[in-house]
């Protein structure tokens, strides 16, 4: 959610902006994570195999979401449709303005990957 919180106020305002925003609550995390990770976590995979996970987990989201069969499908045609009527509706220039925040927060989802 740090990235989030950088993504949109750099969008919304400037990289002075987001730095202040950001950088404090990652140096916050980084500390937490050295004093209570103990060294357990691992990122090793491929390339394919982190693909292969990010697809599954994004399946089962909108499967658990519907949950009756088909639903899930219906509401992530929904959730594309949605954006791209309002990318169209802002013209290309609505990152600094309406779109920042969904912007962001797409993201953030990426990267919780």
């Amino acid at each position: 959610m740090v990235i989030v919180v950088g993504v949109a106020a750099l969008l919304r305002r400037s990289w002075r902006v987001a730095v202040l925003h950001a950088v404090p609550l990652g140096v916050v995390y980084g500390v937490w994570w050295l004093r209570y990770s103990q060294g357990v976590h691992s990122f090793v995979g491929s390339a394919r195999q982190i693909f292969d996970w990010c697809l599954t987990g994004g399946a089962a989201v909108f499967g658990a979401l519907g949950s009756v069969w088909g639903v899930g499908w219906v509401l992530a045609a929904m959730l594309v449709v949605g954006c791209v009527v309002a990318v169209r509706e802002s013209g290309g220039g609505g990152a600094h303005g309406r779109l920042a925040l969904p912007s962001a927060l797409l993201i953030g989802a990426a990267a919780f990957c």
